[in-house]
Parts: C-alpha cells; sequence; structure tokens
C-alpha cells in the first residue's frame, strides 16, 4: 500500500458515476442535433447554402462567426429574384 498511487474512483466498483456522466454527455448531443442542427440546415438548405455550415451551431463561437458571414455574403437565392 505505501507508495501506490491512489484515485477518487478506485473506491466505486461499478463506475456508475462515469456512466451517469456519459449518457448526460450523449442525451445533450442527440437534444443539440435535433434542436439545432437539424432546423438549421433546414433553413440554410431554403437559403441556397449548403445544410453543412449548420454544424457551425453546434460549437458557441463558430456559430456567432458563421451568423456574421450569413449576413454579409450575397445569397444565392437572391439572384432568383427581381430588385
Amino acid at each position: 500500500m505505501y507508495g501506490e498511487q491512489t484515485y477518487a474512483w478506485e473506491g466505486h466498483s461499478s463506475g456508475w458515476p462515469l456512466s451517469i456522466i456519459f449518457l448526460l454527455l450523449l442525451a445533450y448531443l442527440i437534444a443539440s442535433f435535433f434542436i439545432l442542427f437539424w432546423p438549421f440546415a433546414r433553413i440554410l438548405k431554403r437559403m441556397g447554402f449548403s445544410p453543412a455550415w449548420a454544424l457551425l451551431g453546434l460549437v458557441f463561437p463558430l456559430w456567432l462567426i458563421g451568423a456574421w458571414i450569413l449576413a454579409y455574403v450575397r445569397w444565392p437565392n437572391d439572384d432568383n429574384e427581381q430588385s
């Protein structure tokens, strides 16, 4: 025992705290897909952009940058409308 390194989780034989953290992370990823990615992808597709841009919505700083780019770029569907 002397000289061995012990960790805080060694007392838990079942590993249930790590399972709960994993399940919460998995639930967050699934919820963020349906709440953020899917609607963003459909909106972007209707605007004439690639739905892959919706991947920026899953990471906070990236979706903010994507929103700025989207605000100032010429939209592909603008070419179809007469001004």
